[in-house]
C-alpha cells in the first residue's frame, strides 16, 4: 500500500500569528506586514484602493486563493508517488469558521478537480487584514470583468462596453510576470480612449512566490512547478473580492471561449487531471456552489460556453475596434519563452492556445502568420523535430484524423470531466465538434504539403 506524505502549508496574513511546529517543515505562504518579510510579493491592496473596504468573505476566500496558488507553483510533482499526485494539507484564516467547515467537501472536490491533487483544508478563526491598505474615496462600476490580455477577454471587454446602458467596467489583471501588464495597460487604455476614461478602469494585481530573502522567518523552497493548474482560482478569487465588495448585485464576467474551456483531451496521454481544466464548467460550477455557501452570492458568468472562439470573434459587437487590438492581445501559454530565445515577448505560434487563436482568428479572416513566432501552417522543421514544441500541434494532428476517420463522438465532451446538467452535454459537444472544424480549417487552408503530409489532412 502506497503511503502518502502530505505537504503542510500555513496561511499568515498581516498579523504576527505563530506558525505550528508542524507547518514549520512545509510551505509558510506569508502575507505580513512588511514586505522584504513576505514570501508572497504582491500588490492584492491595490484592490481596496479601487473598490473600497473587501467583504470579509471576500477577503478570506481571496488570500485563500493566493495560498492555493503558490502552493501549486512552489510544490513538485516529480516528488509525488506517480510523479503527478500531490498530498496537500492547508490551513488557512477565515473569520467564520463554520461556514467555511461546511463547504469544506465542496471546495476539496472542485480543487482536486481543477489541479489533480489530494486536497485536506483546515481552518481557524482569525481576522484576515491586508498590508498597505488605504481608505479612500473608491470608483463605482457597474461590472466586473477579468482581463487577461488575451484575445478571449478583449472580446469579452469589448462586448460590455458596447451595451447601450453604457455600464462602468472595472478590468482585473492578474500578474506575475513583468511583462504581462505592459499587455493589460495598452489594451485597456485603448478601449478607455474608445469609450471614455469614466467607463474603464483597470486594476492590475501582483501576487507570486516571493524570492528567498534573509529576513524572511520562512523562506519558500528554490524551484517552481511548471504544471500550475491553479490561475483560475486566483483569478477568480480576485474578481470575486471586487465585485462583492461593490455590492451583491455587481455581476463577474469571465470571458472565456466554451472550446478552450471545455478542454476535451486531444490524445489518450492528455486525458485525467493531466489536461487542463482552469475554466472548465464543472469547476466553474463546483466554485459558484461553493462561493454561494460562504455568502458570496455575486453572479458569476461566462456568456461565451457555447461558443467558438471564431464565433466569439465573428459575434464581438465592435468587429472595427477588434480588428485594431487583437494583434496587441497576447493568448500564449508561454508568452515569456522567447525572453530565452531572443524572440521577444509574445505569442509563440505551436502552443495549443495559440492554435485555437489562429483557428479563430483565420474562421474571421484576421489570422496572419507574422503574429507568431513560428508559423506552424509551414514549419515543416518545427513539426519534424524532436523539441517539445511540436507537442500540441501533433496532438491536434491526431484529434484531426480521429475525428476524420470516424466521425464526431458526442461523447468525447466528457472526457476533460462531468459536464453540470444533462441537457447541456449536447451544446458542449457541438462546441468541440465546431471548435476542432476551425483548427481543421487552418490547416487546409493555410497549411503546405510538408505539413498536410505530417498532419494526414
Amino acid at each position: 500500500m502506497i503511503k502518502h506524505v502530505s505537504t503542510p502549508v500555513f496561511l499568515r496574513n498581516a498579523s504576527p500569528t505563530p506558525v505550528p511546529t508542524r507547518y514549520q517543515n512545509g510551505l509558510v505562504v506569508d502575507l505580513c506586514s512588511q514586505p522584504s518579510r513576505s514570501t508572497v510579493a504582491e500588490k492584492l491592496g491595490r484592490l481596496v484602493d479601487v473598490v473600497g473596504p473587501l467583504r470579509s468573505e471576500g477577503m478570506d476566500f481571496l488570500l485563500f486563493a493566493t495560498a492555493v496558488y503558490v502552493a501549486d507553483k512552489k510544490i513538485p510533482r516529480r516528488f509525488a508517488s506517480d510523479r503527478w499526485t500531490r498530498d496537500i494539507e492547508l490551513n488557512s484564516p477565515v473569520a467564520d469558521t463554520v461556514r467555511w467547515e461546511d463547504a469544506t467537501p465542496a471546495l476539496v472536490e472542485t480543487l482536486s478537480f481543477l489541479t489533480g491533487d489530494r486536497w485536506t483544508l483546515k481552518w481557524r478563526r482569525e481576522e484576515n487584514r491586508l498590508r498597505g491598505m488605504r481608505r479612500r474615496d473608491h470608483g463605482d462600476f457597474d461590472v466586473v470583468c477579468l482581463f487577461s490580455g488575451g484575445l478571449d477577454s478583449l472580446v469579452g471587454a469589448i462586448d460590455l462596453l458596447e451595451d447601450p446602458r453604457r455600464p462602468r467596467i472595472l478590468l482585473i489583471g492578474h500578474y506575475d510576470s513583468t511583462l504581462t501588464p505592459r499587455v493589460q495597460r495598452l489594451l485597456a487604455d485603448s478601449l478607455a480612449r474608445h469609450y471614455g476614461n469614466d467607463r474603464v478602469k483597470l486594476v492590475q494585481i501582483m501576487a507570486r512566490p516571493a524570492a528567498a530573502r534573509g529576513e524572511q522567518q520562512y523562506p519558500l523552497p528554490p524551484g517552481r512547478e511548471a504544471t500550475t493548474r491553479s490561475r483560475s482560482v486566483m483569478f477568480l478569487g480576485l474578481g470575486m473580492a471586487a465585485a462583492s465588495a461593490l455590492g451583491p448585485e455587481r455581476p463577474l464576467y469571465v470571458p472565456e471561449n466554451g472550446f478552450i474551456a471545455l478542454n476535451v483531451p486531444l490524445t489518450k496521454s492528455r486525458q485525467g487531471s493531466c489536461s487542463t481544466r482552469t475554466v472548465h464548467p464543472y469547476f466553474f460550477d463546483k466554485l459558484l456552489e461553493t462561493l454561494t455557501g460562504l455568502g458570496l452570492t455575486n453572479s458569476v458568468s461566462n456568456p461565451y460556453q457555447f461558443s467558438t472562439k471564431g464565433e466569439m470573434l465573428r459575434g464581438c459587437k465592435n468587429l472595427t475596434l477588434l480588428r485594431e487590438l487583437a494583434p496587441k492581445s497576447v493568448s500564449c501559454a508561454h508568452p515569456e519563452l522567447g525572453r530565452y530565445e531572443r524572440t521577444g515577448y509574445g505569442d509563440c505560434g505551436y502552443c495549443y492556445p495559440c492554435l485555437i487563436r489562429r483557428a479563430g482568428m483565420h474562421a474571421v479572416g484576421l489570422d496572419k502568420a507574422t503574429d507568431y513566432k513560428r508559423d506552424v501552417c509551414t514549419d515543416e522543421e518545427l513539426l519534424g523535430s524532436s523539441s517539445a514544441r511540436k507537442r500540441d500541434t501533433r496532438a491536434v494532428f491526431a484529434a484531426l484524423i480521429g475525428a476524420h476517420s470516424s466521425g464526431h463522438n458526442p461523447h468525447l465532451a466528457l472526457l476533460s470531466g462531468p459536464i453540470p446538467g444533462r441537457a447541456a452535454v449536447g451544446s458542449y459537444s457541438d462546441v468541440h465538434r465546431r471548435g476542432l472544424e476551425e483548427l481543421c480549417s487552418l490547416f487546409s487552408d493555410k497549411a503546405n504539403a510538408g505539413v498536410r503530409h505530417i498532419a494526414g489532412l
